[in-house]
């Protein structure tokens, strides 16, 4: 092996290493949501030939979606009678975190290419952002992580801003996207809530997981093991939304990996807390302040 060649290879090492810092089973983090959909020819289709992820499981009203090497990222219910209501809790969007800043760009330039439109595109300087929704209404970010030693932080915690991403240089990023790449994992949740205090109280008090950043009195990011964020919360709709009802599509359900040595301090959390739950072979269910189940797996 030449110099030139383990010096590159080290560089791929290095990236992945820095990348499952935060997404590995020590840590608390968000691992695959379950959406209900009406329309799944057109959901599949999005995502397998938009976002690029292979489909992992198939049966008459349920699908799994993820990547080639076998990682799911999204789960689907089929409800045909399914009716979208608006102004709901629930999900304001799921976040797939790619390997790199290389990859955002080839995706980027892949999405021009076949003419989808964005939602938006940011930079937040933790990471470089890009929005899109899918056919059913859902909100996803595909985002790449800056080097964590280039993160700041402030007394109040990590600092995030939102301000036009460099899509001069990204669009500089050449390649052929073909697929989701292998390495790409659920980086966080956003979520659409009517109580900033009553999430925290859930995520923060009972689960686990440790402030981040309070961005004002209306949102909040949450995360384990000093990640910028696994999981965040707003009320930008207001404070008197409805929860998802049966047959209206929409976030159902979302899996946490849980570190096993956890597991008996979350289940006297819990039961302080009153909280009714169920403990099964490979975690424990429960649901979050919008109804929708909660999966806290060491699996």
């Amino acid at each position: 092996m030449t110099c030139v060649v383990a010096y590159f290879k080290m560089l791929v090492i290095t990236k992945e290493f820095d990348m499952m810092n935060y997404h590995n089973k020590n840590i608390m983090h968000i691992k695959n949501v379950t959406l209900r959909v009406r329309d799944i020819e057109k959901m599949l289709d999005f995502y397998a030939n938009v976002i690029g992820m292979k489909i992992l499981e198939q049966t008459a009203n349920y699908y799994s979606l993820g990547t080639e090497s076998g990682r799911i990222l999204v789960k689907m219910v089929v409800d045909e009678k399914a009716e979208k209501a608006a102004r709901k809790t629930g999900l304001f969007h799921f976040a797939l975190l790619l390997p790199s800043r290389h990859d955002l760009g080839v995706f980027l330039n892949y999405l021009i290419a076949i003419d989808y439109p964005l939602a938006g595109a940011s930079d937040h300087d933790v990471s470089e952002a890009l929005y899109l929704v899918d056919p059913e209404g859902n909100g996803i970010e595909v985002y790449a992580d800056l080097p964590n030693e280039k993160w700041k932080y402030t007394r109040d915690g990590i600092y995030m801003t939102t301000v036009a991403i460099d899509h001069v240089s990204l669009l500089e990023e050449i390649g052929d996207y073909e697929k989701i790449p292998d390495d790409t994992v659920m980086g966080h949740l956003h979520l659409r809530v009517n109580s900033i205090n009553r999430a925290n109280a859930l995520f923060v008090e009972i689960l686990g997981f440790q402030k981040s950043l309070d961005y004002g009195p209306s949102a909040s990011f949450v995360s384990d093991g000093k990640y910028h964020h696994h999981l965040a919360y707003n009320t930008w709709n207001g404070t008197a939304n409805p929860d998802l009802e049966d047959h209206q599509p929409g976030l159902i359900a979302y899996e946490i990996n849980l570190p096993v040595d956890r597991e008996n301090d979350l289940v006297e959390s819990l039961d302080k807390s009153k909280i009714v739950y169920t403990k099964e072979i490979d975690g424990v269910r429960l649901k979050d302040i919008n109804g929708v189940e909660i999966t806290l797996s060491y699996l």
